[in-house]
């Protein structure tokens, strides 16, 4: 009697069982690494995790076994949703550059303001603070809109299963990541979203305010003191302290200007690496 052709019907397991067993060094050492960068101690740091996350990445991308891979058609999905996802990344990259760019122009307008207060210029300075409040509620309009989409695009169909290979297990792990990187350094700029601005201002001109100013990211302080140029405190302010304020405002966003410009690069590195892979 003849067998059942379904007995010699080949199953894509063969094929897994045919790639390497054992994860590549370098698997291992990316392994840990996007936890690591996620809980870096401030947005800067993650940043930088990320471009050394995303160096890592290159490299694995260019060994011949994950090429080889990443390249079956059984995979092609799966890799396809990675690229997918980076094009979003992309997006919510340039988004919050440019952000920062805003910011970085709003903040150089209050200095020059403050400039001209010197010479009696008061009408000046208080137009410059509303313009400079009325740009970042802007910005944080646009920031809570990308917050809330990319939350609900964060939702790709990759499937957690044994047969998955590791180099699309690391991608989607560092996609996460970078992910979390990204909503931290928006939420950063953003500021938070609930309570009046006279809270800020509270945080540091009322009891024990040095102990709760601490608590503040640059942005927030800015916010705060500037805040308190138009308010009842005025009289007391300290002029040269909120300009050391910006000064230091403006290093922190050169900082995540920078670490957003070397991300989208490395961005479009993997892209461009899983797009030749497919095309092989």
């Amino acid at each position: 009697m003849a067998s059942s052709p379904l007995k010699h019907k080949p199953t894509f397991h063969a094929r897994f069982n045919s790639l390497p067993s054992n994860p590549h060094p370098l698997v291992q050492q990316i392994d840990e690494q996007p936890r690591a960068t996620t809980e870096a101690c401030n947005c800067s740091s993650k940043l930088s995790g990320l471009k050394d996350l995303y160096d890592s990445v290159a490299a694995l991308l260019q060994l011949p076994q994950t090429q080889q891979a990443l390249a079956q058609e059984y995979f092609r999905k799966l890799v396809n949703e990675v690229i997918d996802w980076s094009l979003k990344l992309l997006e919510t990259s340039g988004t919050a550059k440019d952000a920062l760019s805003v910011a970085k122009e709003s903040v150089h307008e209050l200095q020059s303001a403050l400039r001209r207060r010197r010479r009696g210029d008061e009408f000046g300075l208080s137009n410059e603070v509303n313009k400079y409040l009325t740009s970042r509620r802007e910005v944080k309009k646009v920031i809570r809109n990308i917050l809330r989409e990319s939350k609900m695009k964060n939702s790709s169909s990759i499937v957690k299963e044994m047969s998955v290979h590791d180099s699309i297990r690391i991608l989607r792990e560092v996609q996460e990541a970078t992910q979390s990187v990204l909503e931290a350094v928006l939420v950063n700029v953003s500021g938070p979203s609930k309570g009046s601005k006279w809270s800020l201002v509270s945080n540091l001109v009322l009891s024990k305010g040095e102990a709760k100013a601490e608590e503040l990211n640059e942005f927030e302080k800015v916010d705060a003191s500037v805040c308190a140029i138009l308010g009842v405190y005025q009289k007391s302010m300290n002029f040269f302290h909120v300009k050391n304020e910006l000064e230091k405002l403006l290093s922190s966003i050169q900082e995540f200007e920078d670490g957003l410009e070397w991300l989208i690069w490395c961005l479009i590195r993997s892209r461009v690496s899983l797009l030749n892979i497919l095309s092989q």
